[in-house]
C-alpha cells in the first residue's frame, strides 16, 4: 500500500522492502556523459552515478531497479546516502523515461514529481521508511497511477556521452528548415531590441546546425559562443516542435546546451538554456520550477524558400 503525503515536500512511504542494488545497463555501464542539466555524469561499472547533484543532500546514485528498463525504458536511481530534513530522515529516488536517439545520445524524462525548495524544486521523490518493493515501481513510483505529476512533454534532457558529441548531431526539425530573421524579447518581458535591430537564423546552409547573428540587445540569442549551434534531438508535440541545442565551449553568457520550442507556422519561438523547461510553449518566455523567466522570446519571419528537400 502506499501513501502520498503533500505538505511542504512530496513524500511518498512504502511498507515494503525490495531486493539491493542492481548493475547499469550495458550502455551505461562504466561510461561518462555530458547532460545539459547537470554537466558531466560518470556511471561507474559498480553500479553508482556521479554528478548528478541535489543541493547539498545528494551527491551520488546507485541503480535502484532496472527490472522496467527493457520492456517500459525505465531506470530507477537511489541517492547513496540518506539526508536529515524536518527532523525525519530521507532516501531520495529517480525514475528515468529513456530513450535512444543515435548510437551516443538518449533523451530522457524524470517521471518524479517537483519537490520544494529545499531541495533546489528537482523531480525526485524524498522516501522514508522503507524501499518500494517492484510491484510499486511503476505505478508509485514512477507515476503511471499519477500523471499529473509528470513532466509536460516539453520537459526532457538529452544525454551525449562524453568525447562523441559530434556523433550526436542529427537534421534540425526538418518541416521547419530555412532562413529567419528575427526580434528578440529579454526575459523580464520587455521588448529591448528596437524594430530595426533585426537577426538571422540560419538553417539552410547546414541543416544539422542553427547559426544566430548578435543583436545589441543579446549577444548570444541562443546561448552558443560561436554563434552556431548544433541539433541533437527533436521533440514535436501537436503544434510545437522542441529542439535541443548543442552550443560546444561555454563562457560568460553561454551554456553547453539549450532548448528551443517553435510554433509549426514559423513565426515564434522560445529559447532557455540547458534543457527544455516544464510547459514551455513558442509564444512565452520560459519558466523554471521557481516560476522564474529563463530565457526569450524571438519573432520569426521566414526568409526566401524554406530549405527543405
Amino acid at each position: 500500500m502506499i501513501l502520498i503525503k503533500l505538505i511542504s515536500i512530496v513524500l511518498i512511504e512504502f511498507v515494503h522492502k525490495t531486493e539491493g542494488a542492481c548493475s547499469w545497463p550495458a550502455a551505461f555501464s562504466d561510461t561518462m556523459w555530458t547532460d545539459g542539466r547537470k554537466g558531466n555524469l560518470t556511471f561507474t561499472s559498480g553500479g553508482t552515478m556521479i554528478g548528478w547533484n541535489i543541493a547539498t543532500f545528494v551527491t551520488s546514485w546507485e541503480c535502484f531497479n532496472t527490472d522496467f528498463y527493457d520492456s517500459d525504458s525505465i531506470l530507477v536511481f537511489k541517492s547513496t546516502n540518506t539526508f536529515n530534513l524536518f527532523g525525519s530522515v530521507y532516501g531520495a529516488y529517480m525514475c528515468f523515461y529513456i530513450t535512444t536517439l543515435t548510437d551516443y545520445s538518449f533523451r530522457y524524462y524524470i517521471y518524479s514529481p517537483i519537490n520544494n525548495e529545499d531541495l533546489d524544486k528537482e523531480r525526485l521523490w524524498a522516501l522514508s521508511s522503507t524501499d518500494p518493493k517492484v510491484s510499486d515501481i511503476l505505478g508509485g513510483l514512477c507515476l503511471a497511477n499519477q500523471p499529473s505529476y509528470k513532466p509536460s512533454v516539453s520537459e526532457y534532457g538529452v544525454l551525449i556521452k562524453t568525447g562523441f558529441h559530434e556523433s550526436a548531431f542529427i537534421t534540425c526539425p526538418y518541416h521547419l528548415l530555412a532562413d529567419y530573421s528575427f526580434t528578440y524579447t529579454t526575459d523580464d518581458g520587455t521588448l529591448s531590441c528596437s524594430e530595426t535591430d533585426v537577426g538571422d537564423v540560419i538553417m539552410c546552409t547546414d541543416v544539422s546546425q542553427m547559426t544566430s547573428s548578435s543583436l545589441a540587445c543579446s549577444q548570444y540569442p541562443l546561448y552558443s559562443d560561436s554563434g552556431s549551434s548544433r541539433c541533437i534531438d527533436v521533440v514535436t508535440s501537436g503544434a510545437n516542435t522542441f529542439v535541443t541545442l548543442y552550443n560546444g565551449v561555454t563562457g560568460s553568457g553561454t551554456y553547453m546546451t539549450s532548448c528551443l520550442a517553435i510554433n509549426s507556422a514559423g513565426t515564434s519561438m522560445s529559447v532557455t538554456s540547458n534543457f527544455c523547461k516544464n510547459a514551455q510553449t513558442p509564444s512565452e518566455v520560459p519558466v523554471d520550477n521557481f516560476g522564474k523567466a529563463v530565457g526569450a522570446v524571438m519573432s520569426l519571419a521566414i526568409q526566401g524558400d524554406p530549405c527543405r528537400e
